[in-house]
């Protein structure tokens, strides 16, 4: 079955079940790095309406992960998840109390959505960028989310400011950071809680040695964004006595390395990460082709090697 054919199908599909009381809309609709996706619309009640995206759907359907039947279930329930009922009721998403808990951050690329970022607050760092979202549910195996968009701020009567302070705050709170070895094999593991911040220790011999650490949030979902906040970076540089090389591999996780291991080869690193993007990690999931130098002098991150843009 082709995508338009999927896509036709699950669409009568959900209009027959969702009754003739709820208006369906699909539509292709910007999304990360200047890619399209494929979404659904289901408006039932005056108010926000989920824009679901199919396109992992038609994925999931291709590998025989699941049936058009579970798919059917999966789009209706999340139309009538709590979080987002509770959301949408009694203007509870004009009340920023009530959503200001609810608010995340994520990175992107800058030049890759220069577009999409105009109807969006946003805050530069280095060669990507600083997005918000609200988390509408994160207590089932997907996680909802809607963009903070240029209008909840006049609506909330906030400055982005304002916004980027809560973010930062809820990031800390709910999505401690995780940094853990890259290895086949993991021996004499202990975790190291520091604050925020879960360190996956192996032996001294192996620190000794080196080698490549991933970091991610870890709560999962967009774990680049462990860049910005916690001590993660600091409490890491301290422990392995050096400062850390950073490879952008996607929005998920990025790799760390010890400075006195990647020996000044921030290039070759660079073209490393920009093959690994161009061969294995979706389009949309690319956050940068640059090497980041973090200096535990300076306690900053800086631009080690500028790669070719996405």
């Amino acid at each position: 079955m082709t995508k338009n054919d999927f896509i036709y199908e699950l669409t009568d599909r959900i209009r027959h079940r969702a009754g003739s009381s709820c208006e369906v809309q699909v539509k292709k609709v910007p999304y990360n790095n200047g890619q399209h996706l494929t979404g659904i619309i289901l408006k039932k009640n005056p108010g926000v309406s989920p824009l679901i995206y199919l396109d992992k759907f038609y994925d999931h359907y291709v590998s025989g992960s699941m049936s058009m039947v579970e798919i059917v279930d999966e789009v209706v329930g999340i139309q009538e998840d709590g979080g987002l009922q509770e959301l949408t009721s009694n203007g509870r998403l004009a009340d920023y109390e009530f959503i200001r808990s609810k608010i995340r951050l994520r990175l992107g690329n800058y030049e890759a959505n220069k577009v999409r970022l105009e109807k969006m607050p946003y805050v530069l760092f280095l060669d990507t960028v600083i997005m918000f979202y609200i988390e509408i549910d994160s207590n089932r195996q997907r996680t909802l989310t809607a963009a903070v968009e240029h209008h909840h701020l006049e609506m909330w009567g906030i400055e982005k400011e304002r916004l980027y302070e809560d973010a930062l705050h809820n990031m800390r709170m709910y999505c401690p950071v995780r940094i853990r070895p890259v290895m086949n094999v993991i021996k004499d593991i202990e975790d190291k809680v520091y604050g925020e911040l879960h360190i996956s220790m192996p032996c001294e011999e192996t620190l000794q040695n080196g080698g490549f650490w991933i970091m991610a949030a870890e709560a999962g979902g967009q774990g680049s964004a462990a860049l910005i906040y916690g001590n993660g970076l600091k409490r890491f540089a301290q422990l392995i006595k050096d400062d850390i090389v950073i490879l952008p591999s996607s929005l998920h996780e990025v790799i760390l390395i010890p400075n006195g291991l990647a020996g000044g080869e921030y290039g070759h690193f660079s073209r490393m990460v920009e093959e690994v993007n161009n061969t294995e990690v979706l389009k949309e999931d690319r956050l940068s082709n640059s090497v980041y130098l973090y200096s535990r002098d300076n306690d900053s991150i800086s631009i080690a090697y500028k790669g070719p843009d996405l």
